[in-house]
């Protein structure tokens, strides 16, 4: 602050002493700042003199969950303290030295308050911390198999809860559900397949790859166990079995019959009496399926010869519960004398699933004929077998036509009519996700009653479906019916 003195100008020695005096006062005064410098007056104007810190540091910064993060608060005019609130889980401040470090366990975007604090008090600045999420790792296993055919299934599982999957390269037969990762359906044909695997979530996209080997499963004989001839006579007997066989064998046949490696044909002419326990096989890459065939030979007569065409009959693949078109076998009389008939049956493991739609009657006389109509309803999914056995006065009797079949799955609809007039079928939908039913219907041209039969699913697999009615026209349809759903059995 300013220091003024005054001097009152009296005499000479007046004045003189005055100025001694004051002079004194301010050298006094001048010791007494001097001495005082640096105690206690140092400290109040140097507080006087000093500002609040101003935070230089970034505002922002960015990390992810599961990734060491670090952040130091910088400041200026000397702070002696530091302060941040809001930040994000897994992260801590290290108050003395403004080190914001740590591990973040979860994803978003944080505001966070920032302090600097010195003697003159706090400054503030606010850090936009943004922590992302993990792209997930894909975490199941690399290799996998399966066989033509038959049902496949495969989970892809990964870290940090995808939102989405995805398949790419796939076998044919197999899909892959985007929302829960799983794949499955059935292969429809052999190979090893490099598939790429995708798992989302919104940090991105991690990916595998996943070898998927389809092998072919060994074959199963299909065709009838059983099967008769005459001796002298021609005899023709044809292997069947699923999945593709390459070669075919027949040990302990009758002697004067072989088999057809390729084909599995056997044929010729036998020529004695007596019944053979012949074992079948049919071999693919993966395997030899086997069965044993019991094959009746019966002695020659030359006053009577029953003959049947074909000598079998297959009937190929049917959905279960349904039946088949009729198939046809022509009974000729190539002896010299009437034949009765005395019974036709079936017999063998599945003879259940075969029936006669129309007989011979009781007798043939010298080279007449009849025929025998059968048809074939499978109870259930796989392959049936069975011979139709006809028993007459003839010297080759029993004989047997070999009969084989497959039961396949299948969905039966039905569903009320529409009242509305001019309505001129129906249409069927179908997904294998509850909404996710085609554009495009299962029927090309309305079904005109109330009831459709899907043959063309896949076992194990869920199906949903819904109907529309159609106008006359064939192009105007009803808002779809309810939705139902079906599961097909997987065996």
């Amino acid at each position: 602050m300013p220091f003024m003195i005054r001097f009152k100008r009296t005499n000479k020695n007046a004045y003189a002493v005055r100025c001694k005096t004051v002079h004194f006062l301010i050298i006094f005064f001048a010791l007494f700042l001097s001495t005082t410098s640096e105690g206690s007056m140092s400290s109040m104007m140097k507080a006087g003199m000093g500002t609040l810190p101003v935070i230089t540091s970034a505002t922002s910064a960015s990390g992810s969950v599961g990734t060491a993060f670090s952040y130091q608060i910088t400041a200026t005019n000397s702070p002696w303290r530091y302060e941040a609130t809001g930040l994000p889980a897994g992260i801590t401040l290290n108050g003395r030295t403004g080190l914001i470090s740590g591990t973040p366990t979860t994803a978003g975007t944080y505001e966070v308050s920032l302090g600097a604090t010195n003697q003159r008090g706090t400054g503030t600045a606010t850090l936009t911390a943004t922590i992302s999420g993990v792209v997930p790792v894909i975490s199941s296993a690399t290799i996998a198999s399966g066989e033509v055919g038959i049902a496949f299934s495969y989970q892809i599982t990964a870290t940090d809860s995808p939102t989405s999957y995805g398949a790419a390269g796939l076998p044919a037969g197999l899909t892959v559900n985007g929302t829960t990762g799983l794949i499955s359906g059935t292969p429809s044909a052999s190979g090893t397949s490099t598939v790429t695997l995708t798992a989302s979530n919104s940090a991105g996209t991690g990916s595998a790859s996943l070898t998927v080997t389809i092998a072919i499963a060994a074959p199963a004989i299909t065709s009838s166990t059983t099967a008769s001839g005459t001796a002298g006579s021609s005899f023709t007997y044809q292997i069947t079995a699923t999945n593709s066989p390459t070669s075919f064998a027949a040990s302990g046949l009758p002697a004067a019959l072989t088999v057809n490696a390729t084909t599995g044909v056997i044929s010729g002419t036998p020529s004695s009496a007596g019944t053979s326990a012949v074992i079948l096989s049919a071999s693919n890459s993966s395997g030899t399926g086997d069965a044993t065939l019991t094959l009746t030979i019966n002695s020659s007569s030359s006053s009577s010869s029953l003959t049947a065409s074909p000598t079998t009959l297959a009937f190929g693949s049917q959905p279960a519960d349904t039946t088949s078109s009729a198939q046809v076998v022509t009974l000729t009389n190539q002896g010299s004398t009437a034949i009765t008939i005395s019974s036709v049956g079936f017999t063998g493991t599945n003879a259940s699933a075969f029936t006669e739609i129309s007989a011979c009657g009781g007798s043939l006389s010298t080279g007449g004929s009849c025929t025998i109509a059968v048809q074939f309803t499978p109870a259930a999914f796989g392959a049936d077998s069975a011979s139709l056995s006809i028993s007459s006065n003839s010297g080759n009797s029993p004989l047997s036509v070999a009969l084989s079949g497959s039961g396949t799955h299948d969905v039966i609809l039905t569903w009320g009519g529409s009242s509305t007039y001019g309505v001129a079928g129906y249409f069927i939908y179908r997904g294998t996700i509850s909404g996710g039913e085609s554009s495009k219907p299962l029927n090309s041209s309305p079904v005109s009653g109330l009831t459709y039969t899907d043959s063309s699913v896949q076992a194990g697999q869920q199906y949903f479906y819904y109907v529309t009615a159609v106008d006359t026209d064939g192009v105007t349809q009803s808002s779809p019916s309810n939705e139902a759903s079906a599961t097909v059995p997987s065996g």
